[in-house]
């Protein structure tokens, strides 16, 4: 837990890579004034499902 900075009751964020997982501390990031958590959190999940796509765009 030293090692990765982690203290209990620490959130983690989890992500699948083929057999294995990566294991992140959440980052507790402050939302822009008027902000909805919720909503920022459904952008992010989509961000992540469409991670591909979002990188390889160029304007």
């Amino acid at each position: 837990m030293k090692t990765a900075n982690l203290a209990f009751g620490d959130e983690l964020e989890v992500e699948f890579k083929g057999e294995g997982a990566i294991l992140r501390k959440k980052r507790n990031e402050k939302l822009p004034q008027g902000a909805d958590a919720e909503c920022m959190e459904m952008l992010s999940d989509v961000i992540k499902e469409h991670d591909e796509a979002f990188s390889t765009y160029s304007l």
